[in-house]
């Protein structure tokens, strides 16, 4: 079989393949969310560059924020200390015998303090190793109506 030329363009013309309607517009949706894409990518992984510090500033650092932290824990425990001593005080009749004594005070020494606070306690809450130190005295306590303030170190109890 012979092929004239006008039959081989017809077999041309049947093989390409054939567009889209709006292939254009698709074409250029696609690369611009490929552009947005990569554009979020690259701000979706900030870099920054923090300056060197010494290691001693790191920790003294550190110290501090713990030191902070700590005083903060007890200041906030004395807050609630002292509304639970008045609740606890007010509600004795409805305890039906379940009554303990409640002098409003809270004392500690380092080594009660849980572990991690060890280290950093008698700077942050002038702590003594030797002897209990009240952190805590609420107002109109027996505790404070002994004169017991906060920072005292407790020294006898009973004059024992």
């Amino acid at each position: 079989m012979r092929w004239g030329r006008r039959s081989w363009e017809t077999i041309q013309a049947r093989a390409r393949p054939r567009r889209r309607a709006g292939g254009l517009a698709a074409s250029a949706v696609a690369a611009l969310l490929a552009g947005c894409a990569t554009l979020l990518a690259g701000c979706a992984t900030p870099t920054s560059q923090l300056p060197d510090m010494p290691t001693a500033d790191i920790a003294a650092e550190l110290r501090r924020q713990q030191v902070a932290q700590i005083q903060k824990y007890y200041g906030e425990l004395h807050r609630v200390d002292s509304v639970a001593f008045r609740v606890r005080t007010a509600n004795v009749e409805f305890c039906r015998g379940r009554v303990s004594a409640q002098i409003g005070l809270y004392a500690a020494t380092p080594r009660s303090l849980p572990r991690k606070y060890r280290s950093f306690s008698s700077e942050a809450l002038n702590l003594s190793w030797a002897r209990p130190t009240a952190i805590s005295v609420v107002e109109d306590s027996p505790a404070a109506k002994a004169g017991i303030a906060n920072g005292d170190q407790i020294i006898a109890l009973n004059d024992e």
